[in-house]
């Protein structure tokens, strides 16, 4: 038996050792040059984009047909000459469509042509007979005269090369009397536009980038981002200058602006700038991570409100570090915290979401520790500066086509367009892009019922009000005819039915009803009325309260599709339940406990009924808001505002006189009842999320108690 095992063990470790030499063989004949990373498991990520204008949460993520495919993906260790190759910090392309990598923790360029093969490997730069290295460098450029420009962080300088590492110029930072005495540089990254104007990224530095001259000369600094300042923030500043000593005033922290973490010039020579986490909190969302700067240096996109990455939990975490933009304007920005790249088209429109991180980075696609991006014509390449690995993504062919019909669209060439967009909807229906094309496709050709549908299931509020003002004209033009007698014959008959009521003293209401509607006119005999005589009504304060309540609801879910965002998914009519006729109840209860404190007169059903009474005008300007706004444009409905304003206004007015009338209160003890009347509200509310929170944990502790019972009973323990 031990002589069978020896040589069983025996023919075991053969096997062994001959696919061990397979295997050392096939990896000896598959790195000529770079080496691809195998993928195992497929795409480890799903591609996604986000619907805008869909709920009040603005961004909803929904998975999109992928615009962009992993085509392969280049180790650089342990591979011929790179087998010192440490540690990539930066990525570029060149117009002949070369891709440079640089090699910033061994001090090293590696350059593959335009199909991703090894053309040279620049392992130092030279400069005369001495050799500078460039070790720990941070970015690369190469201009449209082919020299590559490396920022040599550590020595404090930019130097220009030609492909054969020779030093044509070393670049450092002038002395001025616009630079700041503490200012530091240290250089990350650089552009040039097509002029011969370099900027430069200085590590630490919030005065935004450095510009130079196509000579060299220090022309100061360029397109700094800038405080974003609140009212409470500015109180605050104002309050500090006011009070603090010039001690306290001096140990202040100062707000600064945040740095730049990369830039790019496009081929018509503005510039776009990333900024990275500029969250304070984790429940702050980042918002204008992406600028596009004119030639003077003004943002000329609306990017100030947008983000730009992901929402969610993780979005206080999400660091935009990388940015790339293509000949046709498509901007592309790299998320290293989650290795995500995000396509936009450049009015911000986002084309879609793909790659992954925050793993090993085993699989195609995914990375480690994203940090660099560039575009090579059709394909972009992202560098992982853990692994070492450069991945290049190619365009589907769903991608082209989406990118080309959202150029076309914001040409205006509509009628080029509709057919792309055509074929597009086919494939993926989750693309909000395609439903607004067709939109606004079919709005240009004049046929503006399909123009309603489509923009309003892709949320386009602004091509459907287009759409919408030429349907209603329509509509008017052909119907006017006999809408003019009904609204002439509607207006005589009110004025009639009024002399009639005046002279006859006849009304068809009922008593209480009649009294209920003069609060409107005569506040102040109502409320005496409701007092003095008792002929207020709980009944009719009860149905006016789910009055107020159902035109609530109805102002969320039936009013004009230009003016209101509703989501079946997402409403909750219980909340609107509390936000409406809850928030009556509370104050009423509130009200009579403080003023009962306070000697106040009224009782607790005629504080009801007066502050349900009180709230007549809020209906009608609830329902004034449904009709209006669904006729309406949005640029005619300015004055809708204001009396959504004045109805508010005039409810309080009607609440603050009832409530002197009942509890027989002078001006300022009212007042002073009715703030105690919100302490008291605020208390409330308190301690009935508490108990809520308590009743849940109670919960959670009886149905782990039934579920052991439970399990001894039936499996005896």
């Amino acid at each position: 038996m031990p002589v069978l095992k020896n040589k069983r063990g025996a023919t075991v470790l053969k096997k062994f050792l001959s696919l061990l030499l397979f295997t050392v063989i096939l990896c000896t004949f598959s790195t000529l040059t770079v080496s691809a990373v195998e993928d195992k498991n497929g795409l480890p990520y799903s591609s996604y984009t986000y619907w805008y204008g869909r709920s009040a949460e603005e961004k909803t993520p929904v998975y999109s047909k992928p615009i962009y495919e992993v085509y392969d993906v280049f180790a650089f260790n342990n591979i011929g000459l790179l087998e010192n190759f440490e540690q990539i910090t930066d990525v570029c392309t060149s117009d002949s469509g070369n891709t440079y990598i640089l090699d910033g923790g061994g001090s090293k360029i590696v350059i593959l042509d335009s199909s991703y093969n090894l053309k040279t490997v620049i392992e130092s730069a030279k400069k005369g007979n001495e050799v500078l290295t460039f070790k720990n460098a941070k970015g690369i450029f190469v201009g449209s005269d082919n020299y590559i420009y490396v920022a040599d962080s550590e020595n404090k300088r930019i130097l220009k090369l030609d492909e054969k590492g020779t030093v044509i110029a070393e670049i450092t930072l002038p002395e001025s009397h616009l630079i700041p005495e503490s200012f530091t540089y240290t250089p990350i990254k650089l552009t040039i536009d097509s002029k011969g104007y370099m900027y430069v990224l200085s590590d630490g530095s919030y005065n935004g980038a450095i510009l130079y001259s196509p000579d060299g000369e220090f022309l100061g600094f360029y397109g700094a981002n800038k405080v974003k300042v609140g009212v409470l923030d500015s109180l605050s500043a104002l309050w500090e200058k006011l009070t603090l000593t010039n001690e306290r005033r001096a140990a202040l922290e100062k707000t600064l602006p945040y740095q730049f973490t990369d830039l790019y010039v496009d081929k018509n020579d503005f510039i776009y700038t990333t900024t990275g986490n500029i969250a304070k909190n984790k429940y702050e969302e980042q918002t204008g991570q992406i600028r596009k700067l004119s030639p003077g240096g003004s943002n000329v996109i609306d990017s100030d409100n947008v983000n730009f990455a992901d929402v969610g939990y993780y979005k206080y975490s999400q660091d935009i570090l990388g940015i790339a933009v293509d000949d046709d304007g498509f901007i592309y920005a790299l998320d290293s915290a989650y290795g995500h790249i995000f396509a936009y088209a450049s009015d911000t429109s986002l084309l879609g979401v793909f790659g992954c991180g925050t793993r090993e980075g085993i699989q195609k696609g995914s990375f480690s520790k994203a940090c660099a991006i560039a575009v090579n014509n059709r394909d972009l390449i992202v560098a992982d500066g853990k692994l070492n690995t450069v991945t290049v993504f190619r365009e589907t062919d769903y991608g082209k086509k989406l990118k080309k019909a959202q150029s076309l669209t914001m040409m205006g060439d509509y009628k080029l367009a509709k057919p792309l967009w055509s074929q597009l909807i086919k494939e993926d229906r989750n693309n909000q892009l395609c439903y607004i094309g067709l939109a606004k496709a079919y709005s240009e050709e004049g046929n503006y019922e399909k123009a309603l549908e489509y923009s309003k299931i892709g949320y386009d509020r602004d091509t459907y009000a287009l759409a919408f003002e030429f349907v209603r004209n329509d509509y008017l033009e052909k119907n006017l005819s006999w809408i003019t007698p009904i609204i002439i014959a509607l207006i005589i008959g009110i004025v009639v039915a009024l002399r009639y009521k005046r002279k006859k003293g006849i009304i068809f209401l009922l008593p209480k009803w009649r009294l209920a509607l003069s609060v409107l006119r005569h506040p102040s005999d109502t409320f005496y009325q409701i007092k003095q005589n008792n002929k207020g009504s709980a009944l009719i304060a009860i149905v006016i309260l789910l009055l107020f309540y159902v035109t609530s609801v109805l102002k969320e879910t039936a009013g004009g599709f230009c003016h209101v965002v509703f989501d079946a998914e997402t409403f909750n009519a219980l909340l609107i339940l509390f936000r409406s006729s809850g928030l009556v109840v509370l104050f009423t209860v509130c009200f009579w406990a403080v003023s009962t404190l306070m000697h106040g007169q009224g009782k607790i059903r005629e504080i009801f009924i007066t502050v349900c009474y009180s709230l007549l005008p809020c209906i009608i300007a609830n329902i004034m808001f449904v009709i209006l706004t669904n006729i309406m444009l949005p640029s005619e409905i300015a004055f809708l505002d204001l009396l959504m304003t004045v109805m508010t206004l005039y409810t309080a007015l009607l609440l603050f006189i009832g409530l002197m009338r009942i509890s027989d209160y002078e001006f300022g003890n009212l007042i002073a009842v009715l703030l105690l009347t919100l302490a008291a509200m605020l208390i409330v509310v308190f301690v009935l999320v508490v108990l809520f929170l308590l009743c849940q944990l109670f919960n959670g502790f009886l149905t782990t108690v039934f579920a052991e019972i439970y399990k001894l009973i039936v499996f005896g323990g």
